[in-house]
């Protein structure tokens, strides 16, 4: 009998650093050939209007995409109108512009197709130039700020859907006469509200789309 024996149990924290390797890696991809990229945003406005058509260039190319050159190209409508697309002096980039006798590109209703020639390659698209609402008015409040907002005055616009389900639309905003244009300064809905789900045919668009004219300071 042994009085007044313990044993210790010690126990050790030893610290580890994992660490890890990085190394670039370029996987063989497969050539093919250039492809044609017709880039043609087209509306009534009357403002010039530009059709932009170039090449695809391979994966790891840093280089930007050339301009297609001596192509033809142009508007036919469902009235028998032609619109001829010439180029502007920019690679790739065809261009219309209004005149006295025709001010405006475009009437709503009406279909176009897009014909594009291209040696013997020929490229064609069909469209309807659809209806949008008037905008009734642009009001702005002010807004306390937070966490995640400085103290800043926000824009909405106030417009009503046009009756009848089945109208998308693309709101496109300005901040002095420059385009919001990046990926999270897309505004879209599908009649008054987002998705198609939603039963929102002839009422005044919901709130985050008017509130979507703001343009986003951060990514």
């Amino acid at each position: 009998m042994f009085k007044g024996q313990y044993t210790r149990l010690i126990l050790f924290f030893i610290p580890v650093i994992f660490m890890g390797c990085e190394e670039d890696f370029f996987p063989e991809l497969e050539k093919t050939d250039p492809q044609i990229v017709v880039d043609a945003w087209i509306n009534n406005l009357p403002q010039k209007q530009t059709i932009r058509i170039t090449e695809t260039l391979p994966y790891y190319e840093n280089k930007f995409t050339p301009g297609v050159e001596n192509a033809i190209v142009f508007l036919m409508d469902n009235e028998g109108n032609r619109y001829d697309f010439n180029a502007s002096g920019i690679s790739g980039n065809y261009e219309w512009n209004p005149s006295v006798t025709e001010p405006v590109l475009g009437k709503t209703g009406n279909t176009y197709q897009l014909l594009i020639i291209i040696d013997q390659l020929e490229i064609s698209s069909v469209s309807t130039l659809n209806r949008v609402p008037e905008i009734d008015s642009v009001v702005f409040r002010y807004e306390d700020g937070n966490s995640f907002i400085p103290q800043s005055y926000f824009a909405s616009f106030f417009a009503r859907d046009i009756v009848g389900r089945g109208d998308t639309y693309w709101i496109k905003a300005y901040k002095n006469n420059h385009y919001l244009s990046q990926p999270n300064e897309i505004n879209i809905a599908f009649d008054a509200a987002i998705g198609i789900g939603s039963s929102a045919d002839g009422i005044n668009f919901i709130q985050p789309i008017r509130d979507g004219i703001n343009p986003v300071e951060t990514d």
